[in-house]
């Protein structure tokens, strides 16, 4: 049972900086060998398949779920890990904070389990929303009294 709870992810690695330009660099290119990869994807999703996270040293990653089939030759030189399933409250605002305050979950604060983003994306779905929307993905378990 806990294997079901890991997803197979290509990982941007952690070159990625929040204050450098070398970030849109990495994640452009990032962007592009998942946009072919995307292509070649033989099933179907109806969840997001991307998230980034940032570490506290201002290191960030962009990870993105890939099918059983893809090997290292398939991600242009990216590392595929292994992600530990986890269970995440989701919303799109930083509300839901308050939200787990008062609900049966606290944060889930373990190493290696970040708070998370994806970001909607496609004009046609921003046009249509009349914005652009930000997911927000925090790691929770049940309270412990």
């Amino acid at each position: 049972m806990a294997d079901l709870l890991k997803i197979k992810e290509v990982s941007s690695r952690y070159d990625v900086t929040a204050r450098t330009l070398r970030y849109y660099e990495v994640l452009g290119s990032f962007d592009i060998w998942f946009c072919e990869y995307d292509k070649m994807r033989k099933g179907i999703s109806f969840s997001p398949l991307d998230f980034m996270f940032f570490e506290e040293d201002g290191r960030g990653m962009w990870l993105y779920a890939v099918e059983d089939w893809v090997t290292e030759k398939d991600t242009n030189g990216y590392e595929i890990i292994e992600f530990e399933g986890r269970l995440y409250a989701n919303a799109v605002s930083m509300g839901i904070k308050q939200w787990i305050d008062n609900s049966g979950f606290e944060l889930d604060e373990r190493e290696g389990h970040r708070t998370m983003c994806h970001m909607i994306v496609g004009e046609k779905m921003n046009r249509g929303l009349g914005y652009k929307q930000l997911d927000i993905f925090v790691p929770i378990k049940l309270r412990t009294e």
